[in-house]
């Protein structure tokens, strides 16, 4: 049997489609939840039924802080030993998808199911954008990241938690992704699959009949304050200055993980949140929408090759307005601008403006 594992409503889209597109009969799945709103839109989107379900936050290093070292030690042990558990009662598996090489909750599950499964083959899915970065996407603290990774090695986790992990790279032998030209050397490597073959299968999921909003301008939230990658007032600001400058009225589609801080500055702020329990992807599908920007997000950088629908980004503008050195950005910008010069687009000289 074929195993997916799936940590967004983005994952139980691609799933979906490969399953179709390869006739897959009765695949297993087995979700991660990050956020409730992330869970519920990952259950309206997958057309299978979710075997078992695990929790991030169990498994999180930043829960020391809310439950202390030896509680929060105690629950990463239940949690792995769930897994486990779990993955020991499924019947044989053959193949198994995995999306998040750097999720420990995906590595737990590859190593007990490789561990009974002899020759079981590995099958890395393009997780999104941040796949096409030689660099750790989300900006850490250096000092909790090492403080995290010394722990994670002391606990005997080190490879559920360090982002190398040579041993699972190198089980892997094929790689889903939108642009095998793009990815690193070392994943090169592999067979790689262009997910564009899917792209039909892929946007079945996303198509929508009903009229969302009466909006003209749509903004596609990104998660810049809660991974590091700048403050809140900048993030919020970037929103109201594309709010004042695009076709009105103006609607922000927020990311799953926003966190409640943010949701609330946002608010505050005056822009519009669209309440919807659709995905940034339904949205454009609908076609309501005559201009559509954000950040770098899959929708963002993949709504044309699926959706022919050209979409906009506010890092230009964003960059430009910061007033302190964020090199982190920068990076990200840089890596962006040289390597999807046809999607990474300025909003502000976009035609549709």
């Amino acid at each position: 049997m074929k195993l997916f594992i799936i940590g967004s409503p983005w994952h139980a889209a691609i799933a979906n489609a490969i399953i179709k597109k390869e006739n897959i009969e009765h695949p297993i799945i087995i979700a991660e939840q990050t956020t409730k709103q992330s869970i519920e839109q990952i259950k309206t989107t997958i057309k299978h039924q979710i075997k078992y379900t695990f929790n991030h936050e169990k498994t999180r290093f930043d829960s020391i802080h809310k439950h202390g070292v030896i509680q929060s030690i105690k629950r990463m042990d239940e949690e792995f030993s769930q897994i486990e558990i779990s993955t020991n009662g499924l019947p044989s598996i053959s193949k198994v998808f995995y999306f998040n090489f750097y999720s420990p909750i995906t590595r737990k599950i590859l190593y007990s199911v490789t561990k009974k499964n002899s020759g079981v083959a590995l099958a890395r899915v393009e997780d999104g954008i941040c796949d096409y970065f030689n660099f750790n996407f989300i900006n850490h603290n250096r000092l909790k990241l090492a403080a995290k990774n010394i722990l994670a090695m002391a606990l005997g986790k080190g490879h559920l938690y360090l982002r190398s992990n040579k041993e699972l790279f190198q089980k892997t032998s094929e790689y889903y992704c939108f642009f095998p030209e793009k990815i690193s050397k070392r994943w090169k490597t592999k067979k790689t699959i262009p997910l564009t073959d899917y792209a039909n299968e892929i946007t079945e999921n996303f198509l929508i009949s009903e009229k969302t909003s009466d909006a003209t301008s749509l903004i596609i939230g990104q998660t810049l304050f809660e991974d590091g990658i700048a403050s809140l007032t900048e993030e919020i600001s970037i929103y109201s200055m594309a709010t004042k400058t695009l076709p009105s009225p103006v609607v922000i589609k927020l990311h799953p993980r926003s966190s409640k801080e943010k949701v609330e500055a946002i608010s505050k702020e005056g822009i519009k949140i669209i309440e919807t329990s659709l995905s940034a992807e339904s949205l454009i599908c609908s076609g309501n929408y005559k201009t559509v920007v954000g950040m770098w997000s899959n929708t963002i950088i993949y709504s044309s090759c699926l959706f022919g629908v050209d979409s906009f980004t506010l890092t230009h503008q964003l960059l430009e307005t910061t007033q302190r050195n964020n090199p982190h950005l920068a990076k990200i910008h840089k890596t962006l601008c040289t390597k999807f010069t046809t999607q990474y687009k300025d909003y502000r000289k976009a035609q549709v403006m």
